[in-house]
């Protein structure tokens, strides 16, 4: 039995080749939304709910897994570092789907338009120091880490999914509704162009996610803009048995 890890588009379709090829596999998403998204492009079993070692263990005992794929987000750390730790524990075989990254960023250094950052308290901090609307592009997950930094709340304009709980967070925080956009991606050169247009927006703050979370689509539309780009790279893990392409995986797995 395998257990692919992620409610990514790239999770799920790992997934569903698995499922097709007649493996026997089930797939783990961190969250019920999540788990229903899924099941749009994935016709085998779903289980969803945050997992730490212990409880990665416990499930990986209880359903005798034998191996975990994890095709979780790159900046899913912590769930990374719990497989890996539990691989290492219980001797399964571990294999990372590492996405590949924006062919933009892969060739710009830290200059011009776009500027890198290894957190997102040193983008906030960068930003406060400047003037001009933001567009946050990461979602509410971690808006905290830059309200907390920078002053002026009003400069703030979050895109993040259409749920209940994550809008009842960004309104205790004190987000008014013009700098809530409630949308499910993925968005066009254009429709990101749309969004920095509305807000007058002097920044664009994105994560470095890759090519299917269409960063280069956001990079692209702040440029055309004159918007500059603060990206959070990933975080670092060490990871054993990467691929890097979905078919190398699959080829792996069969």
């Amino acid at each position: 039995m395998m257990l692919v890890l992620g409610g990514t588009s790239d999770g799920v379709l790992i997934a569903q080749k698995l499922y097709e090829a007649k493996k026997a596999i089930v797939l783990s998403t961190a969250t019920e939304y999540g788990e229903r998204i899924a099941g749009l492009g994935y016709e085998g079993e779903i289980v969803h709910g945050k997992m730490d070692v212990e409880a990665l263990s416990a499930f990986c005992v209880e359903r005798k897994i034998e191996r975990i794929v994890d095709a979780t987000h790159p900046f899913a750390k912590i769930v990374s570092e719990t497989a890996i730790q539990v691989c290492k524990a219980l001797n399964l075989h571990y294999d990372r789907y590492e996405r590949p990254e924006s062919e933009i960023l892969m060739t710009e250094a830290s200059t011009g338009d776009i500027l890198f950052f290894d957190s997102y308290e040193a983008a906030g901090k960068f930003v406060n120091t400047r003037e001009g609307n933001i567009l946050v592009t990461t979602g509410s997950k971690e808006i905290e880490k830059l309200t907390e930094v920078i002053e002026n709340k009003a400069r703030i304009f979050v895109r993040f999914l259409p749920v209940s709980e994550q809008l009842l967070k960004m309104e205790a925080l004190g987000f008014l509704p013009n700098q809530m956009m409630l949308l499910q991606g993925p968005f066009s050169v254009e429709m990101n162009k749309a969004m920095l247009e509305k807000i007058q927006a002097k920044f664009l703050i994105t994560k470095e996610s890759g090519a299917s979370g269409k960063t280069d689509e956001k990079i692209e539309a702040a440029r055309s803009c004159g918007v500059k780009s603060i990206v959070i790279r990933r975080p670092y893990v060490a990871y054993p048995n990467v691929f890097k392409s979905i078919e190398a995986l699959l080829e792996e797995l069969k």
